[in-house]
């Protein structure tokens, strides 16, 4: 009880000091009517949308030239913060208009954003970072940040500007259930348990003591008996708005103020004399007479007058009280346990004290012989097969790949050599696998791989594929098989190749950009973004990298090994045939015993 006290305060104490509650923004409206980036440049400079009005107008020298954007590709970044936990932000997908009208879905995410917090830092800070995504979201450019101190419990359309962008917002701070005032620290749960209290909430989050409770935790109970009237022997009982006097024996009235006189209904019978004690009475009985009320006459019994019992006498008449196992007004009849004959299956029933004991026959069992022993009960076969019982004997029945009398014997799969060019076979329970070379795929290996599918050569080298390998042609002073030897130079960072997986790299100011190959990311193009095995190819489905697999695969990388689904169905087919087999031929040679038995 003490564990669960000090559990239940150390709960109540860490749920008072962390707090529960939410953010809820949600996004009205956006504009970037010119189209352009912080820096003043159109988001897409370089593309058809962008054109310059000046060739319009060169014969006007006073007309000034000016220059309309495209669409921006808008991703948003919303955070808030200044909260514990921090949040984690939500990131939409490009939107590729410059006036968004914003409905229940932001680019992939749901409006409105949700942002749980325990504790709030003062006031909450929202920041919308907004950019352009170029090349699917691997260049982000910032258009501009968008920032907002959260200190109501709610605004709407509310208008965030920077620079040429505008965003209508509206949001709301509420607290999580049991939760109150405005940094939702403040934890108030109705309850009605002596331990915990008995009240309910204010809409503050202040106790209200139930009806008949006080104290800071409303669980110490009113005390109505302070001022009671009851009698001085009788004890006072607080309830729940009042109280009620509780009287002790030979007394009686709301306030136990008037006392009992038992004797005067006479209790006592056959001439005795009732005498009044504290709290009840008691007979004196005349010398032939017992009992409370000295209601029974005193006669007693003849000698050995139950057979299997004992005597008791009562109003000039006797009585037996029989010992387990007997009956009867002498208690003179046994009771025989098998007298039912509960025993099944010609069963031997021995009689026991009070119970019985059947001796099975061979085959049976149970407390009456009820249950058939079964020679399958034991689960005599192996390797998943299945047990038929015949008679007194049992026969199994093999799972494909898999012989024997109990199915303890697996088949040699790799007996016939399926694996192709040079591949490896394993053998699996009812089936097999083959480990392929490189060069070969499939689930014999029967279907020849290009040896350049992995991408071997290193530092931007082409492959080329000689017989059952390849060889690498590498740029100009690299070396190596592989092209993975690179001269150092300080001046061009893209000397080195830094660029992985035939990424191409592009020198910048004191850095390199890589331009990745479908199927990598990463700085130097060094994730794959697939990591397809057995010779499975890295494809966009649905906007998303997938692995297509080749036959006789399958899995989110390929890695997972088709079985061969036509020979289990074919060897689960022939277990069933003989299976039914065996079965009608026993249901025959029971039909034939029926017969001779009937003839003799």
């Amino acid at each position: 009880m003490v564990l669960f006290v000090l559990f239940y305060v150390l709960i109540q104490l860490t749920v008072v000091c962390l707090g529960s509650g939410k953010i809820e923004v949600r996004l009205m409206q956006f504009s970037n009517e010119d189209g352009k980036k912080a820096d003043g440049r159109c988001c897409d400079e370089n593309n058809d949308w962008s054109f310059d009005l000046s060739s319009f107008f060169s014969d006007y020298e006073t007309q000034s030239p000016e220059v309309f954007c495209g669409m921006c590709d808008h991703v948003f970044k919303i955070c808030v913060d200044d909260i514990d936990p921090a949040s984690d932000c939500k990131q939409t997908s490009p939107i590729s208009v410059n006036q968004i009208f914003f409905y229940e879905d932001v680019g992939g995410i749901p409006n409105p954003l949700v942002f749980s917090f325990e504790t709030l830092k003062g006031n909450a800070t929202l920041n919308i970072d907004v950019s352009d995504s170029d090349y699917g979201e691997y260049i982000m450019e910032p258009i501009g940040k968008l920032t907002h101190q959260i200190n109501k419990k709610a605004e709407s359309n509310k208008e965030l500007t920077y620079n040429n962008i505008k965003m209508i917002v509206e949001y709301e701070v509420y607290c999580d259930p049991n939760y109150y005032d405005r940094a939702c620290t403040k934890y108030c749960e109705r309850t009605n348990d002596d331990q915990r209290g008995h009240y309910t909430c204010s809409p503050f989050g202040d106790k209200i003591c139930s009806t008949g409770w006080t104290g800071d935790d409303c669980n110490e109970k009113e005390d109505h008996c302070r001022n009671h009237t009851c009698h001085s022997s009788a004890t006072c009982v607080s309830e729940i708005g009042r109280y009620h006097c509780l009287c002790p024996v030979g007394r009686t009235g709301q306030f136990c103020d008037a006392e009992i006189n038992e004797c005067t209904s006479a209790p006592c019978k056959n001439g005795a004399t009732c005498h009044k004690e504290l709290g009840g009475y008691s007979c004196q009985c005349t010398e032939t007479w017992t009992g409370r009320l000295c209601e029974t006459q005193i006669i007693d019994c003849p000698k050995s007058y139950c057979k299997h019992g004992f005597c008791v006498s009562s109003n000039s008449a006797f009585k037996c009280i029989c010992n387990e196992g007997y009956s009867g007004d002498l208690c003179d009849i046994h009771i025989g346990q098998c007298n039912s004959d509960p025993c099944y299956n010609n069963a031997n029933c021995e009689d026991l004290p009070g119970d019985y004991k059947c001796h099975c026959p061979t085959g049976y069992t149970g407390k009456n012989c009820e249950s058939r022993i079964s020679a399958c009960d034991s689960n005599p076969c192996l390797n998943n097969g299945a047990c038929l019982q015949l008679g007194k004997r049992f026969r199994c029945f093999c799972r494909g790949g898999f012989f024997g009398s109990r199915c303890e014997n697996q088949k040699d799969q790799c007996g016939s050599s399926p694996c192709k060019n040079g591949g490896t076979c394993q053998t699996l329970p009812g089936t097999y696998r083959c480990l392929c070379p490189v060069n070969a795929t499939g689930f014999n290996c029967d279907v020849a791989m290009d040896a350049c599918q992995s991408r071997p050569c290193q530092n931007s080298g082409t492959c080329v594929p000689e017989n059952d390998s390849y060889k690498c042609i590498c740029p100009p002073n690299i070396q190596g098989a592989s092209c993975e030897v690179v001269p150092s130079s300080p001046s061009d960072p893209c000397q080195k190749f830094p660029c992985k997986n035939n990424g191409t790299c592009s020198p910048l100011q004191s850095d390199y950009l890589c331009y990745c190959p479908q199927g990598y990311t990463g700085k130097n193009c060094e994730e794959n973004l697939c990591d397809c095995k057995n010779g499975g190819k890295c494809e966009v489905i649905n906007n998303k990298f997938s692995c297509v697999c080749q036959t006789g695969f399958e899995g989110k990388n390929c890695e997972d090994l088709l079985p061969k689904v036509s020979q289990i169905y074919i060897l689960y087919f022939i277990d069933y045939y003989i299976f039914l087999l065996i079965w009608l031929n026993v249901l025959f040679e029971t039909h034939i015993k029926s017969c001779k038995e009937l003839d003799n």
